[in-house]
């Protein structure tokens, strides 16, 4: 692995987050004509996805060729729940821009051997073109928690309570939020052509810094962006506060 420096782009306000976040995806699929792409959930790139929708959802000729891959999954929910990231990616991303080719997560299958089947699919289409990331307030990235190897795979992962509080925000209760997870390995994603890490707000500013300017350590697994090339980082001028 060999140091880059990520390129940062820093936001205004919120429209131009997520206006830039688009354009910049948009830039990086007309690099490919068929791109492996994995995308993120949550809050902060709500923005993101809806300006795909608003200013980019005419362009067939990238959304036809997009092949998507999960990047996480909640382990234990059975089909048609409500809180599968894949159910969240296909209501505001997927469905909206007509991507049609998908390849999810299986929530319901023993997740050891889920996270084995999902590594086979991997070594055989992929690796990744475009990996789209948001960050965790304890600097995970994915379901990859504190401590996960840089060298690690798709495997299964239990949540810290960090996260499990994080998410509980979206599903009415931390009694709502499953303990454990399958995510695409810190391995998987430094393989990726392009990397677009996402964040916003003040609450992710230490966090951000840690990654991009502090030691590279599994401690902060966000820190492994500083040992890949092509990377973008696209922040508010909240969460750029202390770069």
């Amino acid at each position: 692995m060999s140091n880059a420096t990520p390129r940062v782009l820093i936001a205004a306000h919120e429209h131009e987050f997520a206006a830039q976040a688009a354009q910049e995806f948009i830039t990086l699929l007309d690099m490919f004509d068929a791109p492996l792409v994995t995308l993120p959930t949550g809050m902060t790139p709500l923005g993101f996805y809806q300006a795909l929708v608003n200013n980019h959802a005419h362009r067939r000729d990238l959304w036809d060729a997009l092949r998507f891959t999960a990047l996480d999954e909640y382990h234990g929910l059975p089909p048609g729940d409500e809180r599968l990231f894949g159910a969240w990616l296909t209501r505001t991303c997927l469905n909206p821009l007509q991507i049609n080719s998908r390849h999810f997560f299986d929530s319901m299958n023993d997740p050891a051997g889920e996270a084995v089947r999902m590594d086979e699919w991997l070594q055989q289409n992929g690796p990744l073109d475009i990996a789209v990331l948001g960050l965790g307030n304890n600097g995970h990235i994915a379901f990859n928690e504190p401590g996960t190897g840089f060298d690690i795979g798709t495997h299964v992962m239990t949540l810290t309570p960090e996260s499990v509080q994080a998410n509980a925000r979206y599903w009415g209760g931390i009694e709502r939020v499953p303990r454990q997870g399958i995510t695409l390995g810190l391995r998987d994603l430094a393989q990726a052509r392009h990397t677009l890490l996402l964040v916003s707000g003040a609450g992710k500013a230490a966090i951000l810094a840690q990654a991009l300017g502090g030691p590279v350590t599994p401690a902060i697994p966000a820190s492994y962006l500083q040992t890949i090339k092509n990377v973008t980082i696209i922040a508010d001028r909240d969460a750029a506060s202390k770069l």
